[in-house]
């Protein structure tokens, strides 16, 4: 006979390493894509027009790592749920406890090129790491909200797509051309060769913009399907009582038998409480 707890532990040992591992591989996988295009550049002195690239590389880090926890938490827990061993709160936390801590490698990636940057009031390995840890805790929050309300998980898919295009269409057109590559600032679109002052106005309004016609989007889509709101109230209704009901049901006297009937005397001794 097999024992049943160890069973229960092994599982649940799986589920924690498959968590850490999906963290792994998915801020590993982020960063390796943003060093190779040149998005993320911790080298180099911040200085003339590259004095917001330390700030905007940090900005990166962070973002990996957050996204990085939000998906092995939820890979994690959906295969988790397929096997019916995610039934409680604690267990989810502790899922995307793993899927943090995974994400968190992010910040070991990063210091080796971080050594090369220049020496600010914050050290850069320091701040790399700082920066890497509250995304992954932002990360893990977001991820539990996601599993608890799916919406949010569409909302956040469609906005890290909208990032990642945003970069991809900032930094692509540089890579055919000699020098040093721009600075890409998460959620603005700034190709080469774009007036500055434009830059720093669409820079203002991009992301809200992005943000709030996705959250419209994805509102209407959860409503079309369904979804209960997240607060109560939201539209501004209130909550109407059950109405009463018109009819009450009408009590029919009870009819006494009659005492001089044979078939009815235990009834009537029941009825008055006189003795048999």
């Amino acid at each position: 006979m097999r024992n049943v707890p160890d069973m229960v532990f092994r599982t649940w040992r799986n589920l924690l390493l498959t968590a850490l591992g999906m963290g792994v591989l998915a801020g590993a996988g982020q960063l390796g894509i943003a060093f190779g295009f040149g998005i993320v550049q911790h080298t180099g002195a911040s200085t003339g027009a590259t004095v917001n690239q330390w700030p905007a590389q940090l900005v990166w880090v962070g973002w990996f790592a957050a996204h990085a926890a939000v998906a092995g938490t939820v890979v994690t827990a959906r295969l988790a749920r397929r096997y019916g061993v995610l039934g409680s709160t604690g267990r989810l936390v502790a899922v995307a406890a793993a899927a943090a801590l995974g994400a968190t490698v992010v910040a070991p990636l990063c210091v080796r090129p971080a050594q090369a940057a220049e020496r600010f009031s914050v050290d850069p390995i320091w701040a790399v790491g700082i920066c890497a840890t509250l995304g992954a805790l932002v990360g893990a929050g977001a991820a539990i909200a996601v599993l608890v309300k799916p919406p949010l998980g569409w909302n956040m898919a469609a906005v890290g797509g909208v990032v990642w295009l945003l970069a991809l269409v900032s930094v692509v057109p540089s890579l055919a051309t000699a020098g040093p590559l721009p600075a890409v600032r998460l959620g603005v679109l700034e190709p080469a060769g774009l007036d500055a002052d434009a830059a720093h106005r669409q820079a203002i309004l991009i992301l809200p913009a992005v943000a709030l016609l996705i959250g419209a989007a994805t509102g209407g889509l959860a409503r079309w399907r369904g979804h209960p709101p997240l607060v109560n109230g939201a539209t501004g209704t209130r909550r109407r009582a059950s109405p009463r009901p018109r009819h009450r049901a009408r009590r029919w006297p009870r009819r006494r038998p009659r005492r001089g009937s044979a078939g009815n005397s235990r009834s009537w001794s029941r009825a008055s409480g006189s003795p048999r």
